[in-house]
Order: C-alpha cells, then sequence, then structure tokens
C-alpha cells in the first residue's frame, strides 16, 4: 500500500533531523536537459535521470529522452515504453534515479498533475535505490548461546549460527554453545571482517574484537541478514525550461517490513562538475540519448 503524504513548512526551529537530500546532478546533464527542452518547444519533453550503477556519490550522470506525447502542457510517456527503457538502461549498469521534464517557456515548478504523475511512476524505482540505515556502533556481538551477530556497512549484518551434531533417528540436531568468548579493544576502529582460524572464529567491528571458540562436534554457519526492518528510498522529479530555471522534488520511499509509504519535498540541485557526464548510445528503441548541444 503506497501513500502520499501532502507536503509541509515547517518552522524553521522545526525542521526534521533528516532533510530532502538534494539533487546531486553534473553541470553537462542540467544543461543538455535544457537544451532538449528548447528543441522540443513549443511541446514539452520528458526523460529519465540515471547514475552508474557504481556511481558512489549518487550524482546523475546521464539524462535520456522518452518517446512521449506531446503538447504544449503535457508530456506523457507510455508505461509500457518507460518499463523497457528502464530494463535497458539496468541492463547496461545503470541505475534510473528519476524523470525530468520540461514547463517549456512557463515556470519551472511542480504542478499537481505532475505530483500525480511522479507518485504513480517513481516508487517502481525505488528497488535499485533503497538503502539501509547503518547502524552507529558496527560492533561484533554475541546475541545467544549459539549465534553472533557482525554488523556491515549497508545497514545488513552477517549472523552466525552454531549447529551441533545430527540426533540419531531425527530430523534434527543437538543444541551447540560457544565454547568460549573473549573480547578485546583496539585503539582504533577496524572495517568488519570475519576470519575463521585454529577453533576460532574471530570478529572485528569497530574497536571490538571477538575470539569465539567453536566446539569440535559443531558447525558453523552463516547468512546476511537485515540489520533493520526500515528501508528508504529517493528519487527525483526535475523540471527544466527554455529559459534554463530548474526545480526538483524528492520522492522519499520508505519501506518497514513490507510496508510502504512516501513523501513528496522540494529539494536544493546541487550542481556537480562532472564533464564526462552526459548522454551514452543506447541503442534503438524509445529510449534516446540526450546529447550535448555541439560548441556546448
Amino acid at each position: 500500500m503506497i501513500k502520499l503524504l501532502k507536503r509541509t513548512s515547517l518552522p524553521q526551529e522545526s525542521q526534521p533531523r533528516n532533510p530532502v537530500p538534494p539533487l546531486r546532478v553534473a553541470q553537462r546533464v542540467l544543461t543538455v536537459t535544457c537544451d532538449r527542452a528548447r528543441n522540443a518547444a513549443p511541446d514539452e519533453c520528458m526523460g529519465l535521470l540515471a547514475s552508474c550503477r557504481y556511481e558512489r556519490s549518487g550524482v546523475i550522470t546521464h539524462a535520456f529522452l522518452l518517446k512521449a506525447e506531446a503538447s504544449l502542457a503535457r508530456a506523457v510517456a507510455d508505461p509500457q515504453g518507460i518499463a523497457e527503457a528502464v530494463a535497458r538502461l539496468r541492463q547496461r549498469g545503470m541505475v534510473p534515479r528519476g524523470f525530468w521534464h520540461s514547463h517549456v517557456d512557463f515556470s519551472a515548478h511542480h504542478s499537481s498533475v505532475d505530483d500525480s504523475t511522479m507518485t504513480r511512476l517513481l516508487p517502481g524505482m525505488a528497488e535499485e535505490n533503497f538503502v539501509r540505515p547503518a547502524s552507529l556502533y558496527r560492533v561484533p556481538t554475541v546475541t545467544a548461546s549459539d549465534e553472533a551477530l557482525l554488523p556491515l556497512p549497508d545497514g545488513t549484518a552477517l549472523a552466525f549460527t552454531l549447529v551441533g551434531p545430527p540426533i540419531p533417528g531425527l530430523d534434527a540436531h543437538e543444541k551447540a554453545r560457544w565454547g568460549s568468548v573473549t573480547t578485546w579493544f583496539r585503539h582504533q576502529a577496524v572495517s568488519p571482517q570475519a576470519i575463521q582460524r585454529d577453533g576460532h572464529l574471530y570478529l572485528s567491528g569497530g574497536p571490538v574484537v571477538l575470539a569465539i571458540g567453536l566446539p569440535a562436534e559443531a558447525t558453523l554457519h552463516s547468512h546476511v541478514v537485515e540489520a533493520s526492518p526500515l528501508r528508504v528510498a529517493t528519487m527525483f522529479s526535475l523540471v527544466v525550461n527554455v529559459r534554463g530555471e530548474t526545480y526538483c522534488e524528492a520522492l522519499t520511499v520508505h519501506d518497514v517490513n513490507g510496508r510502504t509509504f512516501t513523501e513528496m519535498d522540494p529539494c536544493a540541485i546541487e550542481v556537480v562538475d562532472r564533464p564526462e557526464a552526459s548522454g551514452q548510445a543506447t541503442g534503438k528503441g524509445h529510449l534516446q540519448t540526450v546529447e550535448p548541444v555541439p560548441g556546448r
């Protein structure tokens, strides 16, 4: 279930701890979207914003044009065409981050129609944009007599479980217990690490090191678990016009144990000087490159 929360204006002293993140966009991408708006005039146009999959800074490095039914007051792309375009982006190692569209010679703003369109379409891009809040204290912990946990930087954790020897004639195992647990502290914090050696499991994280004794008759299992029930994804809706004016809204999707709600708020635009960023050849189809204008 997706529920839209209306944007609100809060007094300065009541601003939330976690403000809406800015749209971080390469200068050249911003330039070519405005150029495309001029080329499409007097009609509107729209397209996709994307980052390279391994672009850790979150900067929007690519802008693409979508085939759309356009007029002076609107540009509407077919949802199936959008889905196919997003699929092609993913095949080329990119992550869809949102949409851009033009308002021709009108002011750059988000209309009620834009709000409705973005809340309907942007959540479909959330999965690859989800992040989990990382633990403030990434230290290993013994959580039970046969369990231990090592938090990881991405908000997940490695869970370790001891399994005792099988019980004859039953589809079950004996209860196992850690042989020993020794804790010591480093002067400097270290990245999470797990090493099994000499009958021990060594878990390191932050300033803490755990040396956990492994019983000879037990088997050690490990798997990745969600360290938090919360995931958050932020996508963007950028508006440009032929005068070079820009405006952006951020749609934040909160997922708590599968229950989802969204918030849409205006956000700042942080322009990053990335001269190598632009469109990229994507082959035939409805997804076309937004190329920089020659000489710009």
